[in-house]
């Protein structure tokens, strides 16, 4: 009868399961240019690493394969960092505000015989975070209030600032005096 021979050998299998971590660090407000800012991103771990950059409220302007990306506008920017040692992948957000200060609205009552003055009535602002200042002399005085009454006729350079120190400004009109 034949002989059975046998070996054994032990094998160890190791895997590298290092984590490695991505860091955006903290969100923020972009005031009141509309620029393009460049964001960074941190990654730990053994490397290299490679980069991918997504957003669905924000642009994207480049290096999106980059650890810092170009983009512009608010919105929430998310990091995928993959360690190419060991294809372990670690993700990060970072969330960047920008509330523009679109423009206002505002109304005129024009100076008639009975009445020789006119009155300036801010009524809507758009974007921009509240609460709201106004001007009627180009930015010199500010107020809460949105009536500015007892004007003489001219010119007058509306201003409203919001809360982050962000401006719009239009002109209005207040006509002379009809005469008789």
């Amino acid at each position: 009868e034949g002989t059975a021979c046998r070996s054994s050998i032990t094998v160890v299998v190791t895997r590298d399961v290092t984590t490695q971590t991505a860091d955006t660090g903290a969100g923020y407000d972009l005031g009141c240019e509309v620029k393009p800012v460049v964001l960074d991103a941190g990654a730990a771990g053994t490397g290299p690493f490679t980069y991918n950059w997504t957003t669905a409220d924000g642009m994207l302007l480049e290096g999106q394969t980059l650890g810092r990306p170009t983009v512009q506008g608010g919105g929430t920017y998310v990091i995928e960092v993959t360690d190419q040692h060991n294809f372990c992948t670690a993700s990060a957000e970072i969330t960047l505000i920008q509330n523009l200060l679109l423009g206002f609205d505002a109304e005129r009552t024009v100076p008639t015989c009975l009445e020789p003055f006119g009155s300036i009535l801010f009524t809507e602002v758009a974007g921009g975070i509240a609460p709201f200042l106004y001007s009627i002399d180009g930015g010199d005085g500010f107020s809460s209030g949105t009536l500015a009454d007892s004007l003489a006729s001219g010119r007058y350079e509306l201003v409203v600032q919001d809360a982050n120190g962000c401006e719009t400004v239009e002109s209005l009109l207040i006509p002379n005096v009809p005469e008789l």
